[in-house]
């Protein structure tokens, strides 16, 4: 997960514990996470406290 605003928003389980780039598009509401360059996860930006993509919750409790 990473901290954006008020809000958690996860990546993909490989990419746990690395140093991530975000980049938040304004007229989108869309937050981009980029890891050495490469886009791994976008998510709109939510009032929600946590926002994860379903498969990454089920990985991450198995």
């Amino acid at each position: 997960m990473v901290n954006f605003r008020k809000g958690k928003y996860s990546v993909p389980t490989k990419f746990i514990g690395e140093e991530v780039q975000l980049i938040f598009n304004e007229l989108t509401d869309e937050l981009s996470i980029y890891f050495d360059a490469e886009l791994i996860r976008t998510h709109h930006l939510s009032d929600k406290k946590f926002n994860y993509v379903t498969e990454e919750q089920l990985s991450s409790i198995n």
